[in-house]
Formats: C-alpha cells, structure tokens, sequence
C-alpha cells in the first residue's frame, strides 16, 4: 500500500499541519478551507530569492480554472507552504500617512483636478492623453505644493501615463506591498 501523500502548511500560529493531497495528486481547496479559517490562499518562499536581483521573497500558488485544486509549483509540494489569510476589515491608512503622496494635474479644458500619485519619491502616474516628454505641472493635494513633472512613459492599453519630477523636493514614496 502507497503511503499517503501530504503537504505541509504553516498557519497564522506558526504550527505546521500536513494537508493530505488528493489520490491525483491534487491538493484541494476545500480541505484547506476546512483546516484553516479564513483562508484565501498559499505561498511559498521563493527558491531564488537571494540568488536573483528583484526576485519577490513569496509567489503565491496559482489555482485551476474552476478554484477547487491548487496547480502543483514548479519547486513540487516540497518545503512549507504558508496560508494567506482574508482580512475581515483591513484597516484602511490613515488619510495623514498618504496624503504626502497625492497630487493633481489641473485639466483647464474641462474645470477639473485628475488625480496624480507618487509611486516612487522621483515618479508619479496618472491618467489622460499625454506625449512622452511632455512637461506637466502637479499640485499636492492641499495646494502647498507645486511640481514639475516630464512624462516618460504612456500605456494606451492599460489607461495610465509615468510621470518623472524634475525636483528632488519629494524625499519618500509610499510604501507599496507586492505580494499579500
């Protein structure tokens, strides 16, 4: 008889549980949801962390096409996977720690403030029609500020357009979470 094949899974208590994968090999998404509260998903810690420039330190493990198995990671079910958590009310920021980084571009065609935000202390997005090397003034949101801004780059596909600030005024940008 072949032993039973098994995955093990840290939760939020640090305590690792081997999670029993389907006969197919498969681990299901209802026995996770089953063994751990509100559960939405896995990662795992990523083999080339150290060894590659910009690699993330987690990648979240991809489901199939109808939610009910997770697809095996190219590293195998080998090492720990950790449970990623749904948040029943993730705080919000308070409005004092993000306010240093939103700005607007005045539209005089039209009378209105388009939103700009800092993504970085140098470059900041938007949205509008705009050329690449195009200069564009941003006020911060409380008018104390004004900057000058290039644009470096457009994306029609997705809508948004890079803008680059020719100061050094802006010393931080937010901090922004890549991978839950």
């Amino acid at each position: 008889m072949e032993a039973q094949q098994y995955v093990r899974v840290k939760g939020s208590d640090g305590k690792v549980m081997g999670i029993c994968l389907s006969p197919t090999g498969k681990l299901n998404v209802a026995t996770l949801k089953s063994a751990f509260n509100n559960f939405y998903g896995l990662k795992y810690q990523n083999p080339n962390f150290n060894i590659l420039p910009n690699a993330p330190r987690f990648i979240v493990l991809s489901m199939d096409s109808e939610r009910k198995y997770f697809n095996e990671p190219p590293i195998g079910w080998t090492g720990v996977f950790e449970v990623i958590y749904r948040s029943e009310n993730e705080p919000l920021p308070r409005f004092d720690k993000i306010s240093k980084f939103l700005f607007y571009v005045q539209d005089e065609k039209y009378a209105r403030k388009e939103c700009v935000v800092a993504v970085t202390a140098e470059f900041f997005v938007t949205s509008g029609k705009y050329e690449i090397g195009q200069s564009v003034r941003i006020f911060s949101h409380n008018d104390r500020y004004a900057y000058e801004t290039t644009v470096k780059s457009v994306s029609q596909q997705y809508g948004f357009v890079i803008l680059q600030s020719n100061s050094t005024e802006l010393k931080e940008g937010p901090s922004i979470d890549y991978m839950p």
